[in-house]
């Protein structure tokens, strides 16, 4: 049966074990906060960009369509009566590609946006997944480091009262 000495020194291997364990833990969790912060900052001026590109489109698919139904309108209430229908199917045609048109420039830049914007998401991920399995590499060694100190002083006390 181990006596007191044994015993207080055990608890002591332990208490220090454990301490390197929250020591470990700790480290690891600020590394993981920072880098959240670091990938949430990467993605700040991403985000910025998505929403301008989708302002801009939206602004100027806004406009060019208004530009073009004036013009439509114009025609229509320029048309003489003698050729009125084809004036006006003439306009509706033109607007109707013209409005083509502008979808195709809007749903073009719309998906540039998106790209640009799912490329800087990727690579803001790949920094994060980099930075936390590295750092997720150097807790389990710190753990493991622990434990074998921890084992070691124990084995010495063992070896000691054999």
């Amino acid at each position: 049966m181990p006596d007191d000495g044994t015993r207080v020194r055990d608890g002591e291997a332990r208490n220090h074990y454990l301490s390197d364990i929250d020591g470990t833990w700790e480290t690891y969790r600020e590394a993981v906060d920072r880098a959240w912060s670091e990938y949430e900052g990467r993605l700040q001026p991403a985000r910025a960009a998505y929403e301008a590109a989708f302002a801009a489109a939206e602004a100027a698919h806004g406009h060019s369509l208004d530009t073009a139904w004036a013009v439509y309108k114009e025609a229509v209430a320029k048309a003489p009566s003698t050729t009125r229908r084809e004036v006006v199917a003439q306009a509706r045609a033109t607007y109707n590609e013209t409005a083509a048109g502008i979808r195709k420039a809007y749903n073009e830049n719309m998906a540039i946006a998106r790209e640009n914007y799912v490329r800087s998401v990727q690579e803001a991920r790949s920094a994060y997944q980099g930075a936390i399995d590295g750092e997720l590499v150097a807790h389990r060694e710190a753990v493991r480091s622990a434990w074998t100190e921890y084992l070691d002083l124990v084995d010495t006390q063992i070896v000691i009262e054999e």
